[in-house]
């Protein structure tokens, strides 16, 4: 029963709820002789939620526990998973990105996956490795390789939201290098798979990512469109963290076309909603686009101050 409160809950993005549902399924999941599939659920899904709300240190610490709970079983699938999700850590923009570190947790989870034939597990670490080099302009060209081999597999293995999951992020990589359409593509096909799995806060997000790109390649209208779609999806199952993106993003369209009141407001009501989520990234970017906005406003002072506060941010994170 708490297993199953705790799925809905984190795929609602109410991080706190599965949390709590999480804490008080682990100890019954321990003395199970036979709990290793829950023990796998439990901590793979605590370490999704705790990264959700930027609480990084402690999701390394659920993985580290899951590897030596592993080691002492002798357990290679839930040491193949504690291993993942360690390289995701690594892997992404978080205290802890470190790219060497994360290929090389890439590398021996391969071998785990081989040994014990997890050919999902391969897609997983594909996506890592994506994750690793796609915040570096000097690899974007492996990370795309390595997304579309794992869009392939995941394809292959009719996997739902791994693929889901891959098209997203390979979505965001085409926007990145300036391909938009093929952004636009990938993003919708990662729509229609968020729709027939019922995720409706992923469903958001893809919305509000392709925003992004859709914006920035000069298609206002078709941006503003979609994050309010993303907007009002999020407002009614009262989904924080995605409001607090689609508002964000809502906002610089609206500074972009010259609506500058309703910017100001989104872009501020974004920040706080950001800051309630525990989503720094979102906290940051909203302090920079209010930096700019006032700068066109003329007001330099709180400019700077916006400016450097996101800046101070992003160095502590």
């Amino acid at each position: 029963d708490l297993l199953l409160a705790g799925a809905p809950a984190l795929r609602m993005h109410a991080v706190t709820e599965a949390l709590t549902a999480y804490a008080r399924a682990l100890p019954i999941a321990r003395d199970m002789p036979d709990g290793a599939a829950d023990l796998l659920t439990i901590y793979t899904s605590r370490g999704r939620a705790l990264e959700l709300l930027s609480r990084f240190a402690e999701a390394k610490e659920n993985y580290e526990e899951l590897e030596t709970l592993a080691v002492a079983r002798g357990d290679t699938r839930l040491e193949l998973e504690a291993v993942i999700g360690l390289g995701k850590l690594h892997a992404n923009v978080t205290p802890f990105y470190d790219p060497a570190r994360g290929r090389a947790l890439m590398e021996r989870a391969v071998g785990l996956a081989e040994s014990v034939g997890d050919r999902v597990a391969e897609a997983r670490i594909l996506w890592n490795l994506v994750n690793i080099d796609r915040f570096d302009i000097n690899s974007l060209d492996r990370a795309i390789a390595n997304g579309e081999r794992a869009v392939a597999l995941a394809r292959e293995l009719e996997l739902g939201e791994e693929l889901a999951y891959l098209l997203n992020d390979l979505g965001e990589l085409y926007g990145t290098v300036g391909r938009f359409e093929r952004a636009d593509v990938l993003l919708r096909e990662a729509r229609g798979h968020w729709t027939a799995l019922g995720n409706e806060a992923m469903l958001a997000d893809s919305l509000t990512s392709a925003a992004v790109w859709l914006h920035i390649a000069g298609d206002f209208a078709g941006a503003l469109a979609n994050a309010e779609e993303a907007y009002a999806i999020t407002t009614r199952i009262d989904n924080i963290w995605g409001k607090a993106y689609s508002r964000s993003v809502r906002g610089e369209i609206l500074s972009m076309t010259g609506e500058l009141g309703r910017a100001l407001e989104d872009l501020t009501a974004g920040h706080d909603d950001a800051q309630r989520a525990g989503f720094v990234a979102g906290v940051i970017l909203t302090d920079t686009f209010i930096a700019h906005l006032l700068l066109r406003l003329g007001d330099y002072a709180g400019a700077e101050t916006r400016a450097r506060t996101a800046l101070a941010l992003a160095r502590e994170q």
